[in-house]
């Protein structure tokens, strides 16, 4: 019996997101960016670009509101204890 791929759905909020990204680069309200892109088979990359990269100072404490942002979402997602 032949093995067959189920492809996994693209959720909306990404699809939204990565399209208000694009429209604010288009417009110049983004004017840095810096990503962590997950890929199928759970491999990443991660990249900065704009303001980001010129300035790796600021933006590694705008990394680090992120960290703080997605601890607060495995939080509300497992209140377990975290470290």
């Amino acid at each position: 019996m032949a093995t067959q791929l189920i492809p996994t759905p693209i959720p909306s909020d990404l699809h939204q997101a990565a399209k208000d990204i694009a429209d604010g680069v288009s417009s110049g309200a983004i004017t840095g960016l810096g990503l962590v892109v997950l890929t199928r088979g759970r491999r990443f990359f991660v990249d900065a670009f704009g303001t980001m990269a010129r300035d790796p100072h600021a933006a590694r404490g705008y990394v680090a509101a992120l960290d703080d942002h997605l601890r607060e979402m495995g939080r509300r997602h497992d209140p377990g204890p975290t470290l």
